[in-house]
């Protein structure tokens, strides 16, 4: 049985490969970091209660990468919507609907990567 090839088929096929290179690509999603800050066996010990700061407040950079990633696949699914407005559209399903959610997909992924800088 020979499968047919159309327009969804190869931009599902795209998508796919974009979206697994850009998971496979991430490091932060990839291996998670290594804490050194806290030392269990000193948190179990119940002989002291003093509090020690060990270090101030910090914002953690790699938690800031994670809204890099949905910002990358936020400006893949707008780039697949704005591609399926190629496709015939019915009287139900407009192509228009299709350039708004890729337009907000495409402004929401602008913003996760200008905040995860």
């Amino acid at each position: 049985m020979r499968m047919k090839f159309n327009i969804l088929n190869q931009l599902a096929a795209i998508s796919f490969f974009v979206i697994s290179i850009t998971l496979l690509t991430m490091p932060a999603l990839a291996a998670p970091a290594k804490s050194t800050m806290f030392n269990i066996e000193e948190i179990l010990d119940e002989s002291t209660l003093d509090i020690k700061i060990l270090q101030d407040w910090h914002v953690d950079e790699g938690s800031m990468e994670v809204y890099g990633m949905v910002g990358n696949v936020c400006f893949v699914l707008g780039a697949v919507l704005l591609g399926c407005v190629f496709v015939p559209a019915t009287k139900i399903a407009p192509a228009s609907i299709n350039v708004l959610a890729a337009a907000i997909l495409l402004v929401l992924g602008w913003l996760l990567r200008r905040m995860a800088r």
